[in-house]
């Protein structure tokens, strides 16, 4: 790829959200490539999130979620979405362990 190659991605809405409306942070690339969560996304997304936008916030697959979520490291509700403070206090811990292991 040299600096003249233009990519382009197609946006389109995944209709995560129950109100129908169209946001930035429902805004998915596609073609394979992931867009990454922004913090004015991590700011403005639910409390409660669905398995998809649990997965564009952390960059974690779906699979990968799911897998977090049996295991206990992510908290669910009674209908399976997953708290928002969950999934942001496991990344911080994952993190600081990262970081811990490193020095």
């Amino acid at each position: 790829m040299t600096n003249n190659d233009i990519i382009t991605v197609e946006i389109y809405t995944a209709g995560a959200w129950p109100s129908g409306k169209a946001t930035d942070f429902e805004s998915v690339a596609h073609g394979g490539v992931n867009m990454i969560a922004t913090t004015t996304d991590w700011l403005f997304s639910p409390n409660l999130l669905t398995i998809e936008q649990a997965s564009y916030l952390s960059g974690w697959s779906v699979e990968t979620m799911h897998w977090l979520i049996q295991v206990g490291n992510i908290d669910v509700d009674r209908s399976g979405q997953i708290f928002k403070d969950s999934l942001e206090e496991f990344q911080e811990s994952l993190v600081l362990a990262l970081n811990a292991r490193s020095q």
